[in-house]
């Protein structure tokens, strides 16, 4: 049918530099951090990302930034492994 996924030739693709995840993999991880002081009742140090989101980050229920925060430390874990396959991959 005409609404049927394009062929693979009309498609675009781009190859996305490692520092690129490498960065984001960091973004996650300050996020992460910010969310245990929250979880722990500590204050949180420093600058979490951006300003906003610091100012807004002690407002979060103890229970909800564990929530998040376990979420994350597992999506950066699978992350962090699809990366070293895929290096892995370009070696061979």
């Amino acid at each position: 049918p005409e609404q049927a996924i394009p062929s693979v030739r009309d498609l675009n693709f781009f190859e996305v530099p490692m520092t690129f995840f490498a960065k984001r993999l960091e973004a996650i991880k300050t996020a992460s951090q910010g969310l245990r002081c929250v979880e722990e009742g500590r204050p949180v140090e420093g600058k979490v990302l951006h300003t906003r989101y610091t100012e807004g980050l002690p407002q979060v229920a103890p229970s909800a930034a564990r929530k998040l925060r376990l979420h994350l430390d597992k999506y950066s874990v699978a992350v962090e492994a699809a990366i070293s396959d895929r290096g892995r991959e370009a070696l061979t």
